[in-house]
């Protein structure tokens, strides 16, 4: 009788040892399934995700000629474009960053900016720009608007004169670079907007034109047919 269960419980042992290898298969078959599943689909989503792209590199495409100036025949047209853009968004982040220290509005800071390109100028004595039209070539005087705000010592104390300068050149990038006239804050909040938009976009066009291997140039004709 004892050698009977000592066999039976070998047995029961072997078996409950036996079971958890019967199962191991079975999870390997659903796991491969799964796997096999899921590359079954990677080429339809990858699609898709292509398609959706190229939709909304498209849409962006059509937003960035609208809003921006650029003359595009080449691949170094874009670069260009990219970098000009590139280096008004920083632009931007300083004007927010030194309204913030001045303790004034991103507006302000922008008016005097523009008040110092236009110099003591008044409207009707200046001239035209290049490729501008003469409603955004032309700035309106803020000088005695903002002079008893002092806003330009303060910013010359921020940035130093050398740096308000170069803001100053910034700030006739954009005036140049955009359709956009920039007068108040909500111009202002218009403009930055699409700079910032337009920097997404030369980003996405660059990833999209290395994933495709295809030059830029190529890739933006196309969106623009």
């Amino acid at each position: 009788f004892q050698s009977t269960m000592q066999r039976s419980g070998k047995d029961c042992s072997a078996g409950k040892s036996k079971s958890p290898n019967k199962m191991a298969p079975a999870k390997q078959r659903k796991a491969t399934a799964k796997q096999q599943s899921a590359k079954a689909r990677s080429p339809k989503q990858e699609v898709d995700q292509q398609q959706q792209q190229q939709q909304w590199l498209q849409q962006r495409s059509a937003e960035v000629d609208f809003t921006l100036r650029m003359d595009i025949h080449s691949n170094s047209d874009l670069e260009a474009a990219h970098t000009t853009v590139s280096s008004i968004c920083s632009f931007l982040d300083d004007v927010e960053a030194c309204a913030k220290k001045a303790d004034v509005t991103s507006e302000v800071v922008f008016q005097e900016l523009l008040a110092r390109l236009c110099g003591e100028q008044d409207f009707d004595s200046q001239h035209g720009t290049t490729g501008v039209p003469m409603h955004q070539a032309k700035v309106l005087s803020r000088k005695r608007r903002l002079i008893d705000a002092q806003i330009g010592t303060a910013l010359e104390a921020i940035v130093g004169p050398d740096g308000l300068k170069a803001m100053v050149s910034h700030v006739n990038d954009m005036r140049r670079l955009l359709k956009i006239k920039v007068e108040d804050k909500n111009d202002l909040r218009m403009a930055t907007a699409a700079v910032k938009d337009a920097q997404a976009f030369f980003m996405a066009l660059q990833a999209c034109s290395q994933a495709q291997n295809c030059d830029l140039f190529t890739l933006w004709r196309k969106l623009s047919e």
